[in-house]
């Protein structure tokens, strides 16, 4: 029984110290997690108006962008592949003028 109080009363201290320690912990760690919130707050702010602001643009902006990417872009595309066909004539007819100078044809 001696034994057992013996145990009770060494866990009891064990369980005290460790309290002690985390209520240390939790001392020191208080005023860095208080100026952490604080930090972080102005920063969550920014990030919800910036995503707000970002909504507003793309609901006012919808006709623009579904106009530009449903005709423009479409163009712009054939633009693309045609100027791609005029540099490959382009490079062809250079090739040409150097194998077949045109004097050669005069």
């Amino acid at each position: 029984m001696q034994e057992l109080v013996a145990d009770v009363r060494h866990a009891t201290q064990e369980v005290q110290g460790a309290a002690a320690e985390l209520r240390e912990i939790e001392a020191h760690a208080a005023p860095d997690i208080r100026i952490g919130h604080c930090e972080h707050a102005p920063l969550s702010d920014n990030l919800a108006k910036t995503s707000d602001r970002l909504e507003h643009f793309a609901a006012d902006n919808e006709p623009g962008i579904s106009r530009f990417t449903q005709q423009s872009l479409p163009e712009f595309e054939q633009l693309l592949r045609e100027s791609r066909q005029a540099a490959r004539d382009f490079r062809d007819l250079s090739r040409s003028l150097k194998a077949e100078p045109l004097a050669a044809h005069l």
